[in-house]
């Protein structure tokens, strides 16, 4: 044998003397036997050694371009991180952001199941836009897969009815953006992408020092367009002619403020103080109930007026103190109550963000509270959120 036996793309075929590609084939050169010769005899030891020669040039670029697009380690790692959240998403049914994990699950580590469950989830989350793109995508990538064709033929079935379908291409490998949304899928040549009805911007983009191309394009029910991109000359100087505060895509650039800055300032009073008002309304409405229970019941009415010929009467000026004290707590419940949601418009419930981690946040961590208050019967005052 020549060499050790390794996984490659290619596979020397000897009888035309030239390599073929076989995907997922080992890659061999046996030379037990070479055009009839024995290893044992000398013609064939030169055959051997030609032949050995020949494996060498052939494998060696083999081996290169294997390696070059073979994900890492920590690539699949990624890969299958973000697959794993994908599938709890979509368990939970949160069917978006499960189509976003299996998207940068197959961004790190391309695969079927990974485009597969993409493509599932973006139809789930009735984005059928983005589900046809990708089924698009799906048939170019993985036409070996029988079952992956038959769901992507459906979705754009479906499709066609209701979507414009664009054909992009571009005279280098490129990158799209539509709107505000980057295309799934590596830089190609030729791609394409299904559009809602309407106004739409498509964007090439090709790396920082291109720059990027824009198209426009109105999209009706069952039209279909080509469009095609030039890549611009190179710019002289890194970001020039690219808008201020956008990437080499065109899309908006989120800058941190860091810690400590002048920024970071609350702009109102914190969450705590109409928490706190909040409670303190609650804690005297439920005194001012009691008071009221009292000032019925203690002399109470039929007391006053069975032992009471005037006001001058213990009992009387009882009554008369407890009637002015629960008066006086339902003032100031209601005092209290109105400060409180004032302040409540006022709070700064965000306070400083916390940092981004990451397309794995699932729930933000700044408590979403809103005072409310209703007028009916009677006065109701209090909070609904979640913290």
């Amino acid at each position: 044998m020549c060499g050790t036996s390794v996984p490659l793309h290619t596979i020397a075929d000897f009888s035309t003397g030239s390599p073929r590609t076989s995907p997922g084939k080992p890659f061999r050169c046996s030379l037990k036997r070479v055009n009839g010769y024995s290893p044992r005899s000398t013609s064939a030891m030169k055959h051997s050694l030609r032949a050995t020669i020949f494996c060498a040039l052939v494998g060696l670029p083999a081996v290169a371009h294997a390696q070059d697009d073979s994900p890492s380690a920590d690539a699949i790692k990624r890969a299958s991180d973000a697959f794993s959240l994908g599938k709890l998403a979509y368990r939970e049914e949160e069917f978006v952001e499960a189509a976003e994990q299996f998207e940068a699950a197959d961004d790190h580590a391309p695969s079927v199941n990974a485009l597969r469950a993409a493509m599932t989830s973006r139809r789930k989350a009735d984005q059928l836009d983005r589900a046809a793109t990708l089924a698009a995508l799906a048939l170019t990538r993985h036409p070996e897969d029988p079952k992956l064709a038959e769901e992507a033929q459906a979705i754009l079935e479906e499709a066609s009815a209701y979507l414009h379908r664009v054909q992009v291409s571009c005279d280098i490998p490129c990158s799209l953006v539509v709107g505000t949304s980057l295309v799934h899928g590596r830089a190609a040549l030729e791609q394409t992408v299904y559009l809602v009805p309407g106004q739409h911007e498509i964007r090439a983009s090709w790396s920082e020092a291109y720059g990027s191309e824009t198209q426009s394009i109105v999209a009706i029910a069952e039209g279909r367009d080509e469009i095609a991109f030039t890549r611009p000359d190179p710019i002289a100087e890194t970001g020039a002619g690219r808008q201020p505060g956008t990437d080499e895509f065109g899309m908006e650039i989120e800058e941190e403020t860091p810690a400590g800055d002048g920024d970071d300032r609350r702009h109102g009073p914190p969450p705590g103080v109409f928490i706190g008002g909040a409670v303190a309304t609650v804690v005297l409405g439920g005194v001012s109930i009691w008071s009221g229970i009292d000032t019925l019941n203690n002399p109470g009415r039929d007391a006053v007026e069975e032992k009471c010929d005037s006001t001058d009467c213990d009992l009387y000026r009882r009554g008369q103190s407890n009637e002015l004290r629960t008066n006086v707590l339902f003032g100031v419940t209601a005092g209290l109550g109105v400060a409180t949601i004032i302040i409540g418009a006022v709070t700064d419930w965000h306070g400083k963000d916390s940092r981004r981690v990451g397309r794995t946040a699932r729930v933000s961590s700044n408590p979403r509270v809103r005072p409310w208050v209703e007028v009916a019967d009677g006065a109701m005052l209090g909070a609904r959120g979640r913290f």
